[in-house]
């Protein structure tokens, strides 16, 4: 027994149809269509949109890399006379030598920081252990 497998079943009409001698005379009115002559274009006039988006993309940057530059030049001198400033002159491994400037704290004050800090029991350990 054969099973229909048509999902358009009893829809095989459509609402469009060809006119009457349409295809007999398709090849007679496409012969009546004059041609044109074929205007050659230059490759500078197909390409010069792409050339001119190029061209703003290449003067953005530079403008913006100029403009850039200088705000940051500023910034950048600043910011490293500062640091210049705090690192010692005379001595760079000062930083890790011992003072004798240290301050001792007491139980009670390491105990509240702790608390404070809400450091767990297993973090404190850890750094017990060390």
């Amino acid at each position: 027994m054969a099973v229909k497998n048509d999902i358009f079943e009893g829809q095989h009409r459509t609402p469009y149809s060809v006119p009457e001698g349409y295809f007999a005379s398709l090849q007679d009115r496409l012969q009546a269509i004059p041609e044109r002559d074929r205007q050659v274009v230059p490759l500078w006039v197909k390409a010069r949109p792409y050339v001119a988006l190029a061209a703003c993309v290449a003067m953005a940057f530079v403008i913006g890399n100029a403009f850039l530059g200088r705000v940051a030049a500023g910034s950048a001198d600043a910011e490293y006379r500062q640091l210049i400033s705090e690192v010692p002159y005379t001595d760079p491994y000062y930083i890790f030598q011992e003072t004798e400037d240290v301050e001792e704290y007491s139980q009670e004050f390491l105990a509240d920081y702790i608390i404070e800090s809400g450091m767990t029991m297993q973090e404190l350990e850890y750094l017990l252990e060390k």
